[in-house]
Formats: C-alpha cells, sequence, structure tokens
C-alpha cells in the first residue's frame, strides 16, 4: 500500500503549537484557533520534495554490553495498594535467535549513485524508505538480497520499496538506476518470531464505553472534543474516549474537588448494566506524562492521590445505597494507574464508582486538593487470564507524551478499530517521560521513570502485552564525534535498547521498536543526519535480531514532509509536531499494530 495511500486519512488539524521539554528544552506554547476540520486530507506523497544532496559518512559500530540491573525490590504495606503494587521478579535475559549481517557490502566505487540513510533490515511486505543521491528522474530498480522489490515511488533523492519475498538472511540492497548505475547498503531480511505473533488468550472488554457518568463534587470544568474544541460535558465524555488535549493547560480534562479538610469525596459513578462477575481491569487516564508527581510544583496538572474503587448492587444514583470497596489505593503519584480485581456475580453488583478522597495539590489553586482526569475505564478480562492479554504499553519521549493526548475517532485508539474494523478496545497505557533517552531507562534510581518503574506496575494487573518503545530523539541530540565514545548515550544507544528488549522477552512481552522521526538540522543543537542514521541502524538491527515485529517508521514521513516548503507536521523548533504530525504518529502505531492483531 502506497504511503499515500496509508497516510490519506490523517487529517491536518493543527495550528496551535505544543513545545514540551526535550533534554534542555524549555515548555513553551502557542495557541490559536483551529481551522474547520477537512473532509478529506491531502496525501502524503502529494506534499513530498526532493531530499537534501548531503551525504554524511556514517560510522558501523557496536556499542559496548550494558550490564542489566535486577529490579527494585519492594515491600508493601498490609492491605493497602502503594505506589508500586508488585515486586518484579529479577531478569536474566535470554536472547532468541540472532541475525546479524555476514556479508559486507561490494563497494562501488565508479558510481555517482549514494544511499544516504535507508531502512537496514524488513519483514517481507513491509515498506521501506531509501534516501540518497542521483537515483535518477526515471523509474529504476531495486533489489534486496537478489530479489526485485515492488516499487512504490522513484525520485532523484527518494525511493519507497516494499521487501520482496525471499528466504531470510543478509546481504545487499541495490539501486540500479535507469541509466546503469548502482548503489548499495547493506540489509538483513528476517521473518517475524512466532512468539509475538501468538492470539492473545485473554480479551479485555470495555464495560463502561458509551455511558453515562453520575457525578459529585464536580467543579465547573469541560473537555474540548477533537477535531474541532467543541465543549463536551465530563458525563459524557468520561467514558467515550472523547476528551481531545487543546494546549490549553488543564482545559482538557474534567476537575473534581476532593479536599480532605471537608470531608467531602469526589465521585464518578457509572450503572454498568450488567452484573459483574470475574476479572476486571479498572484505568484512569490524566494524560500520557509518566513522571511521579514528587511535589506539588513540579507538573502544571495534578492526579489523584487517595481513592478506592467501589461496586453496589443497589444504589440508583451512584451516591446511595450500600457500596463494597475492592481497592484502595493510597499515595499515588501518577497521572494514569490500572488496577485488577475479581467480584463474584453472586453479590449481583452492577454499579462502579471512582471514589477519591484526596488529589495531589493542584499549585493553581490557593485551597483544596483537587485532581484531573480524562477518562475512565473498566475491562472486562475474557478468556483464561492468562499471559498473553489484549494490551498495549508505549514508553516514549516527550513526542509520545503530548501525542497521545488525542482520543476519540482520530486517535490511537479510534485509528485501531477502523483500521481491524470492530469496536473492541485495547487496554492501552502511555508511559510518556519527557527528555528521556536511553540512558534513564535501565537505571533503577534516577527519577523512578525507568522501564522498571512501568514494568512494576504493570507486572500482575494488565500485563500489558505489546510494548512499544519510541526512544532515540534525545539521544541523537549529540555530536557525531560522540557515536564511538564508550559512555556517551549515542555510542551506548544499541546496547541499551537491545537490554530492554532482552528484558521484555523474559518478562514474554513482545517488544515493538519505533524508527526515530526526523528532526530539522537547520534548527540549533539538534541531531545531525550521522546520529540520526547510527539511531536507525542500531534499532534495525535489533529488530532482526531478535525478530521483532517492525514498529512504525516514523522517519520516512517525517522526512518527507520536513523538506516541504512549508512543514505540517512539525512546530517551529524543528523537533516537536503539530496537531497533525501528532495525530500521524497515533496512526503509524495503530497501523503497527493492526498488521498483526487478530480482528475477533
Amino acid at each position: 500500500m502506497s504511503i499515500g495511500k496509508r497516510f490519506g486519512r490523517i487529517l491536518q488539524l493543527g495550528c496551535f503549537v505544543i513545545l514540551t521539554g526535550c533534554g534542555m528544552l524549555s515548555m513553551t506554547q502557542e495557541v490559536s484557533s483551529p481551522p474547520p476540520r477537512q473532509e478529506s486530507a491531502p496525501t502524503v506523497s502529494s506534499i513530498f520534495q526532493t531530499a537534501p544532496t548531503a551525504t554524511p559518512t556514517i560510522v558501523p559500530t557496536r556499542a559496548p554490553t550494558i550490564v542489566i540491573p535486577t529490579v527494585r525490590p519492594t515491600t508493601l504495606p498490609t492491605g493497602v495498594i502503594s505506589e508500586t503494587e508488585d515486586t518484579l521478579p529479577a531478569v536474566t535475559p535470554t536472547a532468541t535467535t540472532v541475525m546479524t549481517p555476514t556479508q559486507t557490502p561490494t563497494p562501488f566505487p565508479d558510481s555517482d549513485v549514494q544511499i544516504e540513510i535507508a531502512n537496514q533490515s524488513g519483514v517481507s511486505g513491509y515498506e521501506i524508505g531509501i534516501f540518497g543521491t542521483q537515483f535518477g528522474r526515471t523509474r529504476g530498480s531495486v533489489t534486496i538480497l537478489g530479489a526485485e522489490a515492488e516499487v512504490d515511488e522513484w525520485t532523484d533523492t527518494f525511493i519507497r520499496a516494499i521487501v520482496p519475498d525471499v528466504e531470510d538472511g543478509s546481504g545487499e540492497l541495490l539501486v540500479i538506476t535507469d541509466a546503469g548505475e548502482t548503489g548499495y547498503a547493506p540489509f538483513i531480511v528476517y521473518s517475524i518470531d512466532p512468539q509475538f505473533l501468538t492470539p492473545p488468550d485473554s480479551l479485555y472488554k470495555n464495560v463502561l464505553a458509551g455511558k453515562p457518568a453520575y457525578l459529585q463534587n464536580l467543579e465547573e470544568s469541560y473537555c474540548n472534543k477533537q477535531p474541532g474544541n467543541r465543549s463536551t460535558k465530563p458525563e459524557e465524555f468520561l467514558t467515550d474516549y472523547q476528551c481531545g488535549f487543546n494546549g490549553i493547560v488543564n482545559s482538557g480534562a474534567a476537575t473534581f474537588t476532593a479536599d480532605s479538610d471537608l470531608d467531602e469525596a469526589a465521585i464518578i459513578a457509572i450503572d454498568t448494566g450488567d452484573i459483574l462477575d470475574g476479572g476486571y481491569i479498572f484505568q484512569f487516564y490524566t494524560n500520557g506524562d509518566w513522571y511521579p508527581r514528587l511535589d506539588e510544583e513540579s507538573f502544571h496538572d495534578s492526579s489523584p492521590r487517595d481513592y478506592e474503587v467501589q461496586v453496589s448492587a443497589d444504589s440508583t444514583d451512584g451516591i446511595d445505597g450500600e457500596w463494597q470497596t475492592v481497592f484502595r489505593v493510597q499515595n499515588n503519584q501518577r497521572s494514569t494507574r490500572t488496577h485488577r480485581f475479581d467480584v463474584s456475580g453472586d453479590n449481583g453488583y452492577t454499579w462502579m464508582r471512582f471514589y477519591v478522597t484526596d488529589g495531589i495539590t493542584d499549585h493553581s489553586k490557593e485551597e483544596g486538593r483537587d485532581f484531573a482526569v480524562r477518562e475512565i475505564r473498566l475491562f472486562e478480562v475474557t478468556g483464561d487470564g492468562g499471559g498473553h492479554p489484549y494490551s498495549f504499553g508505549l514508553y516514549g519521549d516527550s513526542l509520545t507524551t503530548v501525542a497521545f493526548e488525542f482520543m476519540g475517532d482520530d486517535g490511537f485508539a479510534g485509528q485501531l478499530k477502523a483500521l481491524r474494523g470492530t469496536d473492541d478496545d485495547i487496554l492501552t497505557t502511555i508511559f510518556g517521560v519527557i527528555g528521556k533517552n536511553s540512558e534513564g531507562v535501565l537505571d533503577l534510581d534516577r527519577d523512578d521513570s525507568d522501564i522498571y518503574d512501568a514494568l512494576s506496575l504493570d507486572e500482575n494487573q494488565a500485563r500489558l502485552r505489546y510494548w512499544g518503545i519510541a526512544l532515540g530523539t534525545n539521544d541523537s541530540l549529540g555530536s557525531a564525534e560522540t557515536i564511538t565514545q564508550t559512555g556517551t548515550a549515542l555510542a551506548d544507544y544499541g546496547a541499551r535498547i537491545d537490554g530492554v528488549v532482552r528484558i521484555l522477552i523474559e518478562l514474554e512481552r513482545a517488544p515493538i521498536l519505533a524508527r526515530m522521526p526526523d528532526t530539522d538540522e537547520s534548527q540549533d543543537a539538534f541531531s545531525s543526519l550521522a546520529t540520526k542514521a547510527h539511531i536507525l541502524r542500531e534499532i534495525d538491527l535489533i529488530n532482526a535480531r531478535y525478530r521483532l515485529i517492525p514498529g512504525p517508521d516514523f522517519y520516512t514521513p517525517f522526512r518527507r514532509n520536513i523538506e516541504t516548503e512549508n512543514s505540517t507536521w512539525y512546530a517551529d523548533d524543528g523537533l516537536h509536531h503539530t496537531d497533525a504530525g501528532k495525530l500521524l504518529l497515533n496512526y503509524l502505531w495503530a497501523e503497527a499494530l493492526a498488521r498483526v492483531l487478530p480482528t475477533e
């Protein structure tokens, strides 16, 4: 399928800019009125222009081995779920079948054709992007491991091709121009490891979807429903994935009173309409930020601190009747949490409510302990409840943090439903860590936001099956000289991400790596072609080494877009994205999952 066809559904909505800190960057924002929703957006291919002709020298290096530490131990108080519910077992990673290049491509010294950046691994049937120079205006051919690839697009500086059906192995990707000139790059073709394609044995159905919420102690607030910034009442958006981010602090989430001095609780109650019976996953979602709220000044919005989930068989309005607490959490510091509990159908419970007695102080308020929440979800677990549930966790940097504020039909969940042709939701948790690079992902003591924290909170709860890893942009911000300097983020990137992949595989998760998006090199202190090529190479080699499900290729479409005269997917800093770019991130992740998830 062509890029134009794949991306044609992406709406070009954005006109305000969110600049969220990445590394040394500060947070700024610009807001303006969005344009009306377009019925049909221009395809990506229609706005592409030619690529620059610079050809950097890429030094092939191997990163040193990184020691994978064991997981932080946790002691739990009796009867109370703490910030970290479960102790994750220590991991001794063992790799699956390893594939590495076994052949050095033969150079063509007399050829003017140069491949600048191209995928270095792939699965038959998947698209790849090839950037370079002197490909010619007339279409030539591409061969991968000796087999001719289908070419969907050909310009003098860019080729889009599909990996042909060939046996697994390593060899050469050859670009042969119409004039007979040849350029080359190393390439590995691999088949996805069957363990990552095992159908889930547990399905999650959101039993609250679309049902009205009954509210108590709700402050005046509203949600901007995307697209179009249409105001939506909280009782309508809280169970319907409709509250979208619009760039104004706290305007995208409902705010509830939870002031312990008044002995009042904030209540969100829902009549499920059916008797609750069996295992359930409760989740509240505020935003995509995974950093803990360590103090009241640390973030601009706040989260529930102390709360319970309760059930009732005889309530009529979510307030009256008798209520049974199924679990209680104290001193939560996260903006999104997921919990599992079990109830017996013999009790006849049909109501569920989120009962919040305290929130992390919002520093914009003089009094009270308010909190913000955008969605609440209750997933019914069907199947045998084993180790392969229908669920997705996404661990990434600021691009992940801010991109997945979009809900509704154009967000990740809506796009995934459309691509799969089903109304089923996939339970999703966003672990966005602003400014994160690979250095902090395996660090137990750095800032309580490493992969172990994410896995510890997930273990024995949702047990998220598919784990997307979207890191590399911050690592690439270093100078090209650090690619070979042991101990730098660039030099160690491959080994660190390899360690994350091994941990996830050991814990029976399916890792999916995203190829980092392009950045505008004209901006000061941003990454160069050499550093980005190094990151992309490491991702491609890890994919082949463990035969992973191919993740979304952000680099190819974002580079094509950034080369346009007026890039529609980038904010003014050349690194972060407009609304249209964020929606593209959502779509590409949905597409990557839709290719491997069963439809039923």
